[in-house]
């Protein structure tokens, strides 16, 4: 993909971006794990920063990108021509069932394997504070779905069992980690994605 055609962030290499990509989904839960076992089929990488700061290294360094910044630019990436309709997942890897104090947070959750699966509709208003808040970014695995977290069968509090865990990995068109200390985000689409 050339870079004029990424709508925003800069682009990677993809092979160079790829094992940064699996050391991320290699802590997460069973989301990350399936969608792990295809991550050949993402072949378009892109840095979710401010292009200055699109020298292809990827690194736990802080480059001093402020929030905002990467924020703005990962927004971007998600509504500017994302598939419509579509939905975000991030795997929250610190809060479980019964935690309190969890409804209080904004955006929706299913329970996957003992662990939360947070939620935005790409053109929600909770779709900026799923991406930045719904995990500790320690690591950061979130998922790029074409379709909404009802049609993909996720339901609010509800458990997912593995067969639909298994269905929304097929289905992910892009997944994004964090990167540069958890400044700034790394997104590895498909080929059909339409960033």
């Amino acid at each position: 993909m050339s870079e004029s055609s990424h709508r925003a962030g800069a682009p990677l290499d993809a092979a160079a971006a790829r094992p940064w990509v699996q050391r991320s989904l290699a802590q997460g839960a069973l989301l990350s794990h399936a969608v792990a076992a295809e991550i050949e089929r993402f072949v378009v990488a892109t840095l979710l920063a401010p292009a200055r700061y699109g020298d292809g290294v990827l690194d736990d360094v802080g480059r001093g990108i402020r929030a905002e910044e990467a924020d703005a630019t990962a927004l971007a990436y998600l509504t500017t021509g994302g598939p419509g309709g579509g939905c975000l997942l991030v795997e929250d890897d610190l809060a479980r069932p019964g935690d309190p104090g969890l409804g209080d947070h904004p955006g929706h959750y299913s329970v996957v394997d003992g662990r939360i699966l947070r939620w935005a509709d790409l053109d929600g208003e909770q779709l900026s504070w799923t991406l930045r808040a719904g995990s500790s970014r320690f690591p950061l695995n979130a998922f790029v779905l074409p379709v909404s977290a009802s049609r993909a069968g996720l339901m609010p509090g509800a458990e997912v069992g593995d067969a639909v865990v298994d269905a929304i990995a097929r289905q992910v068109v892009a997944v994004i980690v964090s990167v540069f200390d958890a400044e700034a985000y790394v997104a590895l689409a498909e080929d059909r994605a339409p960033w």
